[in-house]
């Protein structure tokens, strides 16, 4: 059924990583990675009957690594610019790149906290040394 099966790029609403991945029905396997992730999943690219270009995207992607080498193989968002041309030119960038948005308003929108472009620290100095 190799032939048959589609490749696919899911994205987290959450953290913008995103998965590459094949299957015969992706919103099926959609749904079975949703089942396991604390976070909203969505399907950003379906391209039929290429299933067979997964591990080449994925060694093209090797520097994006989520958390280094991990099980599952997700990537920081920078990575889609790193797809290859043809693939990149089938994102619909309107919806990639608001992955932070939901029906409910922004979660957190990307950049520095406080929301300029001021680059500011979570960490709070236990003392005056910190």
């Amino acid at each position: 059924m190799r032939g048959g099966q589609h490749l696919y790029i899911l994205q987290s609403h959450t953290t913008g990583a995103f998965k590459v991945g094949r299957s015969s029905q992706p919103k099926r396997r959609l749904r079975d990675l949703q089942v396991g992730s604390p976070f909203e999943l969505r399907l950003i690219l379906v391209v039929k009957n290429m299933g067979w270009r997964e591990k080449a995207i994925h060694d093209a992607l090797r520097g994006y690594f989520s958390q280094g080498k991990q099980k599952g193989e997700w990537f920081v968002e920078p990575g889609l610019a790193a797809l290859p041309d043809d693939l990149y030119e089938m994102l619909d960038l309107d919806v990639v790149n608001t992955w932070w948005e939901t029906e409910a308003g922004p979660i957190h929108r990307p950049g520095p906290i406080g929301g300029d472009d001021t680059p500011r620290s979570r960490h709070v100095p236990l003392c005056e040394s910190d």
